[in-house]
């Protein structure tokens, strides 16, 4: 019986360190996403920055409402996506979380309609990273549970 607790003891240790290698690989999407839009952002304004100059305006200014976010709340970690819109007069930030569809995931369709046609390559290959992770993180915590059962019923 105490090898058994041990065991199980030490797979809980283990399951904490595939956590927290979850939480990193979840934050290291979300900077990887933020970067490689930076760069859709400064390609396309350098596309309109050259559009007002052949056509002697002002330039349009890029702005992607769409965002994406990473926390850890009582103790589950959440992956999700929100648009950020500034009213011109107020300059006061708007968020409005998007909705998850009944299965726990994303409606690309939703996803596409909030982001620019430049960057929907990006959002669609960062929210399919981010399912894989949500449904790791899903298991993860189930096989926790069950071993905290086990662990209870083994002493």
């Amino acid at each position: 019986m105490k090898h058994q607790l041990k065991l199980i003891e030490n797979t809980l240790i283990l399951m904490l360190e595939l956590e927290s290698s979850i939480e990193s690989q979840a934050t290291d999407i979300r900077i990887d996403f933020y970067d490689r839009r930076l760069a859709v952002q400064n390609e396309q304004q350098s596309a309109f920055d050259l559009e007002a100059r052949i056509s002697n305006k002002s330039p349009k200014r890029v702005f992607s409402p769409l965002n994406i976010s990473v926390r850890m709340l009582r103790g589950s970690l959440q992956i999700y996506w929100y648009t950020m819109n500034i009213n011109r007069i107020t300059k006061k930030k708007h968020y409005n979380y998007i909705a998850k569809s009944k299965n726990g995931t994303y409606d690309l369709r939703t996803l596409k309609s909030k982001s620019s046609d430049a960057e929907w390559d990006l959002v669609k290959e960062t929210e399919e990273k981010a399912a894989g992770l949500r449904e790791q993180w899903k298991k993860l915590i189930q096989a926790r549970s069950s071993l905290i059962r086990l662990r209870e019923l083994s002493k």
